[in-house]
């Protein structure tokens, strides 16, 4: 079934339990199916998830983590009390537990938002469009980062720069998250570049997002897995519901490009799903320790001859600079139980990994998914295996595939 681990997902952050999930996916299958006609376009995922929320505020409208749902003033420039701070709960927690913790205990309409961007890499339009709520207030419960910093210490000193420090950390969030147009994205930039104390306000936002995208996926168990396929083999399978399903495992276009979502046998699709899973620790496990790079260099002549001896092969390595991906080195890393390449690159804050390694097989399909708020790319070319993650956008992870491509 499409989708079901990312329904499951959703309704055991809402949940807090995994009997509930199981209950509430349940039922929200079986209304996705009756109403399959009222999809609309191809986003099944976002529509999914809606039917996910509703189907929970249906099952248990007062058990709500024990809160009462609030009523936000978007007109307000009043800032949220520190109890429901997210950036105040979860910037004092280190490790990944204690941040599960600390996302465990936030009002649910926190932490929807914030399970929706980080763990299922929704833009803030789709989060809006599952929760019901203006785009506004998704930026406002997104407020991961600090306040607006005290200059009484480090001062600012950049009048002539278009935008402020509170400004500034007002879109921060969206900033990282690219969701401003480019004129504002390119002020916000500008401003961060010149600014000590918004650096260090960017690099606490993404020390924070990197520790809440390293939290638990939840998988749909085996006997979800059985009851849905049941309940879905009592209903009849109509052409729109064939063309629809075609839709969204079949392809959607990038570019110049086409990824393909193609049917497999399902020990592929669980072989390649926990390859999936690999490749994205080894990414987040690079950015929050200190082994992202063996070999700092942006140079490709550099930086390919240093896997010499090192590995049975020789990865392509390539120098995207001048399409704004530029090369930041490399270094050896292990997937599968196999010794790999990982090639670094990057995009404005953002870190790509590229892992490569030799395989026999001879699909050349791109596969695209997104695993914990990360968006992952994989294509075979030439007998190697590509396997692309970063927390950039679909749209940009695109492109630098197709300019690596090229």
């Amino acid at each position: 079934m499409p989708h079901l681990d990312a329904a499951f997902n959703y309704a055991r952050w809402l949940t807090r339990n995994e009997a509930d999930a199981e209950d509430v996916v349940q039922d929200a299958y079986v209304r996705a199916l009756r109403f399959f006609s009222s999809l609309r376009g191809d986003n099944a995922r976002a529509w999914l998830l809606t039917i996910v929320r509703h189907t929970w505020y249906g099952r248990f409208p007062r058990r709500n983590n024990g809160h009462e749902m609030r009523v936000f003033d978007e007109m307000s420039n009043d800032p949220p009390a520190e109890s429901l701070d997210p950036e105040a709960m979860l910037r004092q927690r280190q490790t990944v537990d204690e941040v599960r913790a600390a996302l465990e205990q936030l009002p649910v309409e926190f932490r929807e938002v914030i399970v929706l961007r980080e763990l299922e890499g929704l833009s803030y339009k789709e989060i809006a469009a599952v929760t019901g709520i203006p785009i506004g207030t998704v930026m406002s419960r997104l407020a991961r980062a600090p306040k607006a910093p005290d200059h009484s210490e480090v001062h600012c000193q950049l009048q002539e720069t278009v935008v402020n420090c509170p400004e500034v950390g007002r879109l921060l969030d969206a900033y990282v998250d690219n969701e401003l147009d480019l004129p504002a994205s390119a002020e916000i930039s500008e401003h961060v570049e010149a600014c000590l104390a918004c650096q260090q306000r960017l690099a606490e936002l993404e020390s924070i997002r990197r520790l809440v995208q390293s939290l638990p996926y939840y998988t749909a168990p085996k006997r979800l897995r059985a009851v849905v396929a049941a309940k879905a083999r009592r209903w009849r399978v109509t052409p729109r519901m064939l063309a629809l399903a075609a839709t969204i495992v079949m392809a959607v276009s990038i570019g110049a490009g086409l990824t393909i979502r193609a049917v497999r046998s399902q020990p592929e699709v669980e072989a390649t799903a926990s390859v999936a899973e690999a490749v994205v620790g080894s990414h987040v496990r690079a950015l929050m320790g200190d082994h992202l790079l063996d070999v700092p260099s942006s140079d490709q002549h550099t930086v390919k001859p240093w896997f010499l001896g090192k590995l049975d092969f020789s990865p392509p390595v390539t120098e995207l600079g001048a399409a704004g991906f530029p090369l930041v080195g490399g270094r050896l890393d292990y997937i599968a139980d196999r010794p790999v390449a990982a090639v670094i690159y990057g995009r404005r804050q953002h870190t790509i990994n590229l892992f490569i390694w030799p395989t026999s097989d001879t699909r050349v399909a791109i596969h695209a998914r997104s695993i914990r708020g990360f968006q992952v790319r994989h294509w075979i070319r030439s007998g190697m295996s590509f396997w692309a993650v970063s927390d950039l956008n679909d749209q940009e992870l695109d492109e630098f595939v197709r300019v690596l491509q090229q």
